[in-house]
């Protein structure tokens, strides 16, 4: 990693946030999690559906960290990720209509992130518009097809600084959505989000892999009918052939969804039902062990060398700081991290 991308990694992990660009270096004990992400890539690549991955973990274990590695291994094979970190108050699970509109912000490709700008990509290249063109007049298009075919049309004409466009770049973005809880608007939101995921599959074959961190802020919702309506979505999601969720979730999230089993509507019944009969494909986060909070603690301090050439430490000194926290009883690998680097800042000079 060069400097100029060590330096912001490192302000990232100030925070306790592992950055996609160090993601890789700092991920230990995911053999398993690795392998059987990329079986179910080279599935999904291949058109089949993936049933949704559950991460679970408790807070500072490490799910934000197991979802962006996760991300990761989509994007070294080409697939569109996009990540939405849910709360109870203005991206709730159970609206999906303020969903949609984080999935197409955040819809990534490479450097290439949101809707607009990758649209933009795949619409300039002329053998994707065909087939964008294509796809747009079929029925798989859905919801999607108008603004497709519109955007496939003014692309092949040159025209794409035509003011009439911005209409269809608003629907696209979500932009009609956001603004109403009422459940026809939650159904259009569903409808968009399995048409975007047709749309990308017609340009790669599969889709785009979704990752949902805070899941388990379904228990802030107002009551059990809000969080009937969470379950239902999961759900649809995890029905969709042409996206693969995944979920971060903490075990209260499983045990509420127990609790709420006995009155669940036939739209979560599918979903809890799967809960109760530990159905779902769940990880559970790496616990750190000394070795391995080694290993995590020295590939910070390397980072932190790259970003700041001046530093010096041993690995004696290594040594002391996974010690130091091992003293505490929160071994989490995050407030490992917001250690080391402390302790390397301290070690920085000033000048």
């Amino acid at each position: 990693m060069v400097n100029g991308a060590a330096r912001p990694a490192i302000r990232s992990l100030r925070t306790g946030i592992v950055p996609t660009t160090a993601v890789q270096v700092l991920s230990v004990g995911y053999s398993r999690l690795r392998a059987d992400v990329s079986a179910g890539l080279d599935r999904f690549l291949g058109g089949m559906h993936q049933e949704p991955m559950f991460i679970e973990g408790e807070w500072g274990t490490g799910k934000s960290h197991t979802l962006t590695y996760c991300q990761s291994l989509a994007a070294s094979v080409g697939l569109p990720t996009a990540f939405v970190s849910l709360n109870a108050r203005t991206v709730p699970l159970n609206h999906p209509q303020r969903i949609y509109s984080e999935i197409a912000a955040s819809l990534r490709i490479g450097s290439v992130v949101g809707i607009r700008p990758l649209l933009h990509s795949i619409m300039t290249d002329a053998a994707l518009r065909m087939k964008m063109g294509v796809h747009a007049s079929s029925a798989r298009a859905g919801v999607l097809g108008w603004p497709l075919l519109m955007l496939a049309d003014y692309y092949e004409r040159n025209d794409i600084l035509n003011p009439r466009l911005e209409f269809a770049w608003s629907y696209l973005l979500g932009e009609d959505l956001g603004w109403a809880d009422y459940s026809y608007k939650r159904e259009q939101a569903l409808d968009r989000v399995e048409s975007l995921g047709e749309c990308l599959r017609a340009a790669n074959g599969a889709g785009f892999m979704a990752l949902f961190d805070e899941v388990e802020t379904i228990d802030q919702l107002w009551n059990y009918r809000s969080r009937m309506v969470a379950y239902a979505v999961i759900s649809r999601l995890s029905s969709l052939r042409s996206v693969w969720p995944l979920f971060a979730i903490t075990d209260r999230f499983t045990t509420l969804a127990r609790s709420d089993y006995g009155r669940a509507t036939p739209a979560a019944l599918t979903f809890l039902q799967q809960v109760v009969s530990s159905r779902l494909s769940v990880f559970r986060t790496p616990q750190l062990d000394q070795q391995r909070a080694w290993r995590i603690a020295l590939g910070v301090a390397n980072l932190y060398k790259e970003a700041h050439a001046a530093v010096h430490f041993s690995e004696s000194q290594v040594d002391a700081w996974v010690d130091e926290w091992g003293r505490n009883p929160s071994r989490n690998p995050r407030r490992l991290i917001r250690l080391v680097v402390n302790r390397l800042d301290l070690l920085r000079p000033l000048i």
